[in-house]
């Protein structure tokens, strides 16, 4: 039987996923949320972001009523913990529920605005009801660019930053919530690159909201490898060229956004947190720094394009359309790609296996029964069997990223190097050397 935190997120990941994918809750659902409403057991952080949901998106007129109701007998239906979210016209009894009704009300924070509530939103002291309120406010409201501007600057400042004395790094700054459908092979690619001299930096953490999926740090631990390696480690790895890959948790690189894991896990959906997060760069090379990420919904392209651009920490960055919210390439199909050589100059191209000599699949459909385990098997089969398709995949990646950044001319001996490379064990060297 599922508790009442489980049966809460149920509804909020029907109700509150944004104006135009939100579904209606039912008369039975209605009255589900009335009684878990008052049950102890479901988190006031979730019961905060749903009721927030609530204010702000289109409701039906069977939800409208029941909200009409709750607004006027809240005193006996909500929480008092909760019962800020009702009396926002009145003089609040915590500056950060002043702050709180602007993206309420659909109105943008200015620069310092949003500095408070950053404020608000790091300092442990401040209840996590006020965070998910105010994150799950910004996200409906969706954030403007000062205001992801500035907590971008804001995280970048708080966070840590590490120095490589490499003459060239490869970022691959993946979502931190993994994978929950399709293979994440992007830590396989590593040695790839690494057995051709190109050093990757990994970041992320263990498990976050709102996919909570195989992440990098789930399948290093499933190899027997330690995902919490020390900063001075990853950079010993990184500048051993028998080794050329690591990758550094958020615990080291930002425990205070890290210990907001269990926060963004109540809100259940992804605030601006998740956006921020993985720019944050936190190893840096003396040369040149080299930025990949991705995307999925259309209004991330220009989002992250702005962020990248306003931060200016890497040299180049390239973004790609790729498989859920990454820059992975999946074999059956094109994905778009938008690159940034220098500063004056953005090019948008696609990139398709067939650009390769790649033989393209057919449509692969997602999988929400894929495990950690067939994850890792298909990953190390790719790095020891140079006919498989998964060397295949971890090839296609490796190609993009380096023709993408203009590190490559001849793709074809490339691929002749990376099959020879996995031929004769090298590619696995480099994997096991970490």
């Amino acid at each position: 039987m599922s508790s009442a935190q489980d049966q809460l997120v149920t509804l909020l990941k029907q109700k509150g996923t944004g104006k135009t994918m939100s579904k209606s809750l039912s008369s039975d659902q209605l009255s589900e949320l009335t009684d878990l409403l008052q049950d102890p057991q479901a988190k006031l952080a979730t019961k905060s972001t749903i009721l927030t949901a609530f204010l702000m998106l289109h409701n039906t007129p069977e939800e409208a009523d029941w909200f009409h109701l709750l607004q006027r007998s809240f005193h006996d239906r909500v929480p008092s913990e909760l019962h800020f979210l009702f009396q926002l016209n009145m003089t609040p009894s915590h500056p950060f529920i002043d702050l709180l009704q602007k993206p309420i009300q659909h109105h943008a924070l200015s620069e310092q605005e949003m500095l408070k509530a950053l404020n608000f939103l790091f300092d442990n002291t401040v209840p996590d009801y006020y965070k998910t309120a105010f994150l799950e406010a910004e996200r409906l409201k969706e954030e403007t660019f000062i205001e992801n501007r500035t907590a971008l600057d804001y995280c970048w400042k708080k966070a840590n930053h590490y120095t490589a004395k490499l003459p060239l790094l490869i970022d691959i700054a993946n979502p931190y919530d993994g994978f929950n459908r399709s293979f994440n092979i992007s830590l396989f690619v590593a040695p790839l690159l690494a057995s051709l001299g190109y050093p990757v930096i990994f970041h992320g953490c263990e498990e976050v909201s709102p996919k909570k999926g195989i992440t990098l740090y789930k399948l290093l631990q499933a190899a027997g490898k330690n995902p919490l390696k020390s900063p001075e480690e990853v950079l010993s790895d990184l500048e051993n060229p028998n080794i050329g890959w690591s990758y550094l948790d958020q615990r080291f690189s930002f425990p205070e956004l890290h210990d907001l894991v269990s926060l963004r896990q109540d809100l259940v959906k992804r605030p601006v947190l998740a956006t921020i997060e993985k720019f944050l760069t936190p190893v840096i090379p003396t040369g040149k720094h080299l930025l990949l990420t991705g995307y999925t919904h259309p209004p991330y392209r220009q989002k992250s394009i702005d962020l990248l651009r306003h931060l200016n920490k890497a040299d180049q960055f390239m973004i790609i359309r790729g498989t859920e919210g990454s820059s992975q390439c999946p074999l059956d199909r094109r994905v778009p790609m938008i690159t940034q050589l220098s500063h004056d100059s953005l090019n948008e191209a696609f990139s398709r296996p067939g650009d390769y000599n790649i033989q393209e699949s057919d449509r692969i459909l997602p999988d929400k029964n894929i495990t950690l385990e067939q994850t890792l098997a298909y990953g190390l089969e790719g790095l020891q069997n140079p006919t498989s398709e998964a060397f295949y995949q971890l090839a296609y990646n490796a190609l993009t990223i380096l023709k993408g950044f203009n590190l490559i001319d001849d793709t074809h001996l490339l691929i002749k190097t990376l099959k020879a490379n996995v031929s004769n064990h090298r590619v696995l060297s480099f994997w096991h050397n970490v």
